[in-house]
């Protein structure tokens, strides 16, 4: 997927969002493996953050995350220290309470992956925030280190796991474009996928730099992008403000409310519904879009046919040989359709 030619109409859309630098950032490399690991695939205010929470204060670690640029502090807890203290996947498994794992199918332990990821970085001399920052700064290193990484399951698509860990560390150029932001991306006339994405986070960092005549970075934009679609599905929930989180990688007092669970069980049925079609072409289901009964009915539905269409090519993005994809495949293309059938519809 290309990016548009022309940058004007995504330009105007991200002046509108709230463009704000960076809030937090995590004290220690520890934590910002475990937040990199542990996100993907996760929903972060119910499994990620606890996590790293729990992990803090395991550690005695009073103050987690604080305004940036979080240079110059010592690491509370690095890359030794830490795999001293889990020196096992079971001593970490104790302490986050989490038995996620990396891929649904054959993938292995987040725990695991969250000790490898040390591992790995600690041989390669990385053990504490300062490190990890200089070591961006060295390109050729930082290939050798990344190569390493990458042979740890559940890196995702375009290596995000990987992306996700630098702009964790610090590095405000390089963007963790997840779901929500493609989607944003897409509905004002940028469909790209990830890579692509962050190529054109990138330049739309230098536009729309020059037209605020300010500095404002990829991560910037990511993150205002993530937030204002968060916004919209916490608003399918309740006509009542609810506490935004500053930054969705860090921000201690992360809340709100997302449709995510609901959205969740429509897919399921939407994945049964769609299974079964073929067998069941004589029944007929009539959606009237402007009930006035259902007034969030087209959203729920086109935000839920997207989403799962994502999940669906994120499986197989994640999973090359999984065994039904191009079942997974098929029905992405199917929920793609019936969205364009809606949208014409309108």
């Amino acid at each position: 997927m290309s990016a548009p030619a022309d940058l004007s109409p995504v330009v105007e859309a991200v002046r509108g969002l709230d463009l704000r630098p960076r809030q937090r950032q995590w004290v220690s490399l520890s934590l910002c493996v475990v937040d990199a690991v542990y996100s993907i695939g996760a929903h972060y205010d119910r499994h990620v953050l606890p996590v790293v929470r729990r992990i803090a204060a395991e550690a005695g670690i009073e103050t987690p995350s604080v305004p940036p640029p979080a240079t110059g502090l010592a690491d509370p807890l690095p890359l030794e220290r830490f795999l001293d203290r889990y020196d096992t996947v079971d001593a970490l498994l104790a302490v986050t309470n989490n038995r996620q794992r990396t891929s649904t199918r054959g993938g292995i332990l987040k725990a695991e992956a969250v000790l490898q990821y040390a591992t790995i970085l600690h041989e390669h001399g990385i053990r504490t925030l300062d490190d990890a920052r200089i070591l961006l700064d060295d390109p050729q290193r930082l290939d050798t280190v990344e190569t390493a990484l990458r042979t740890v399951p559940g890196d995702g698509g375009f290596g995000v796991r990987r992306g996700y860990l630098w702009m964790l560390v610090g590095d405000e150029d390089t963007v963790k474009p997840d779901r929500m932001v493609l989607g944003w991306l897409a509905r004002h006339g940028a469909d790209v996928d990830a890579a692509t994405a962050r190529t054109l986070l990138s330049e739309l960092a230098t536009e729309v730099s020059r037209v605020l005549d300010r500095r404002v970075t990829a991560w910037e934009i990511d993150h205002a992008i993530w937030t204002s679609a968060r916004s919209v599905r916490a608003e399918l929930h309740s006509d009542q403000e609810e506490p935004r989180s500053q930054d969705r990688s860090i921000d201690p007092d992360a809340g709100g409310v997302e449709a995510a669970g609901e959205l969740a069980d429509i897919r399921d049925r939407l994945d049964t519904v769609l299974a079964t079609l073929g067998g069941q072409s004589s029944r007929r289901v009539i959606v009237d879009l402007d009930d006035p009964d259902e007034p969030d009915l087209h959203f729920v539905l086109t935000a839920a046919l997207r989403e799962w269409a994502d999940d669906l090519r994120h499986q197989v993005q994640d999973d090359p040989e999984h065994p039904n994809r191009a079942d997974l495949l098929r029905w992405a293309e199917a929920a793609d359709r019936l969205h364009e059938r809606i949208d014409e519809a309108l």
